[in-house]
């Protein structure tokens, strides 16, 4: 299709409206991913097994209120009235007599001093006229009938589940290890909520808010990329030198999109796990085993913060072979291009023009990250599988949330967008020299 000057001259119009387009839509995309990125990492953190499974006090709530259940919902009837009163005189009666015989001990005993000793011996005469423990002995149905009358009250029955309370805390206190709820308490207080449960609400809420307008701007991003190119390809089969400049910019703004943001979020969370304990159900939910959402750059930097050598070349080479190489690439076709006669025969800038494709392992990254998801995804669903089937008399409900994220499809998006322009790039130099 030939146009005329006006029609180039509009052509090259619409081609700068339209990528300042995408570059405000991938601004505003990058912006929104981010944003999403932090809201699912703080809800994971908030559903994190460690606050909930794996916390004691979560524990002795659950039990707390149990046993606070069971002691409520005792009543004294005449089927067990009669058989803890027996329980009751019982102990009541062994508590005499060890009373009894432990004083007597205490008072019958050899002491340091005469004195000593003859002072116990009279507390014993006085104790064996005054004080008759048989009689005492035989007034022990009344003493049980008394205990349980009180047992009755509600408010015994409150000091004994504040009493049961107090004694687990403290057993878990002086047994587990504190929790470290800081991250929590920030996160509390960056979104203004004082409860946990209304805090992942609101999160959960925004989050939904995010992804949505993502997946908007994402498809508008791809539909103007595509857009793009269907115009400079109806512009002319072979275009132009000068069009490669704004397929180099939207291959630009994609890997820009890709890079920055999350490729591939791995979550592996029960969803719900109940079991019974005296008869009553306890229940566990949305607890978060595991949860990673990184982009490329994110990942780069987690492997160098390490300080491991190791880890620090791998992170070089996914910096390297995946974003500076492709970059470098679309920069020395643009040169090759525009650039003056003795800049175009520079063999760095030819080497990186024409040879450098296959050194840029972006195609190959993008095969990386799907098999990678691919493997997560077996492997998260195989091992909460097993964990479902650990126990019959224990139901889990567990989910893999792992998933391909929308920076996956804008940097696949550069890499196809790398790979026309290349061969377009290709079909226009050679057929250069022929004008």
């Amino acid at each position: 299709m030939t146009l005329s000057k006006n029609g180039k001259a509009l052509v090259s119009l619409l081609l700068a409206a339209m990528l300042a387009g995408a570059v405000g839509l991938a601004w505003q995309l990058i912006d929104t991913l981010r944003d999403s990125q932090r809201l699912s990492q703080e809800l994971a953190e908030l559903d994190d097994v460690k606050y909930g499974l794996f916390n004691a006090n979560r524990w002795v709530d659950h039990i707390s209120l149990i046993v606070e259940k069971k002691i409520t919902e005792f009543k004294l009837d005449a089927g067990n009235r009669a058989a803890i009163q027996r329980s009751l005189q019982r102990m009541l009666d062994t508590l005499i007599v060890e009373v009894d015989r432990y004083m007597r001990k205490q008072n019958m005993k050899r002491k340091d001093s005469w004195w000593e000793t003859t002072s116990g011996r009279l507390k014993q005469a006085f104790a064996d006229i005054f004080v008759d423990v048989d009689d005492i002995r035989t007034a022990i149905p009344e003493y049980a009938d008394i205990i349980l009358q009180e047992m009755d009250k509600p408010e015994a029955r409150q000091e004994l589940n504040e009493a049961i309370r107090r004694v687990l805390t403290d057993l878990t206190q002086s047994t587990f290890a504190p929790i470290d709820m800081r991250l929590v308490e920030a996160i509390q207080q960056r979104h203004e909520c004082s409860e946990v449960n209304f805090c992942r609400a609101i999160i959960q809420a925004r989050l939904t808010q995010q992804d949505e307008r993502a997946r908007q701007l994402a498809y508008a991003l791809l539909g103007l990329s595509l857009a793009i190119f269907l115009l400079i390809r109806i512009e002319d089969r072979r275009p132009a030198p000068s069009r490669f400049l704004a397929l180099t910019s939207l291959a630009t703004i994609l890997m820009a999109c890709g890079v920055l943001t999350p490729m591939l979020e791995v979550e592996a969370r029960i969803t719900e796990l109940r079991f019974m304990l005296l008869e009553e159900p306890v229940v566990f939910r949305d607890q978060v085993l595991y949860f990673q959402s990184k982009s490329v750059l994110d990942m780069v930097q987690v492997l160098t913060a390490t300080g491991a050598l190791d880890m620090i070349l791998v992170g070089m080479l996914i910096m390297l072979f995946s974003v500076l190489f492709p970059l470098a690439k679309l920069s020395a076709s643009v040169l090759l291009l525009y650039g003056r006669e003795r800049l175009r025969r520079n063999p760095l800038l030819r080497f990186f023009a024409l040879k450098s494709g296959k050194w840029s392992m972006a195609d190959v990254m993008v095969v990386a990250m799907f098999m990678a998801y691919i493997g997560f995804d077996g492997i998260v669903s195989s091992q909460l599988s097993g964990l479902a089937e650990a126990g019959a008399s224990v139901d889990v409900i567990t989910t893999n949330g792992t998933s391909l994220e929308i920076g996956f499809f804008m940097f696949l998006g550069f890499c196809l967008a790398g790979l026309l322009s290349a061969a377009w790039m290709e079909s226009a130099m050679e057929a250069a020299p022929k004008a």
